[in-house]
């Protein structure tokens, strides 16, 4: 009696579609990263009125205040400046979309140097 012959051609022809189908996902899925494009180090005499370190803290519910002082994502422009180094504290569980909204901002003022803290 012979050996009966598996057809191993659906198997391969499912293997080459999960091949191809995860090809595919790889290359639709983007980086959505935000850009940062920091300005050169170059020394700039700042005036006495522009703060050198500024505290950026942002809570959990989306209120926002600088050095302790509440402010707004409008005010921002205003009271940092490019000599400025600033440090972002963002609270835990702070929703991401709003991190971003204030990177976007941050991103056009081009402060000096700017840090990231995750406070708990």
């Amino acid at each position: 009696m012979r050996k009966k012959r598996r057809d191993l051609g659906q198997a391969s022809d499912i293997a080459f579609l999960l091949i191809i189908f995860f090809l595919l996902l790889s290359g639709i899925s983007s980086s959505h990263s935000l850009s940062l494009q920091l300005p050169s180090n170059t020394t700039t005499s700042a005036s006495s009125e522009e703060p050198s370190l500024l505290t950026l803290t942002l809570t959990r519910n989306g209120a926002l205040s600088l050095n302790n002082q509440t402010t707004s994502l409008s005010q921002l422009p205003s009271l940092v400046y490019r000599t400025t180094d600033l440090i972002l504290e963002v609270e835990a569980e702070t929703a991401w979309q709003e991190v971003v909204s204030i990177l976007s901002v941050l991103q056009q003022l081009q402060p000096a140097s700017l840090e990231l803290e995750m406070m708990p």
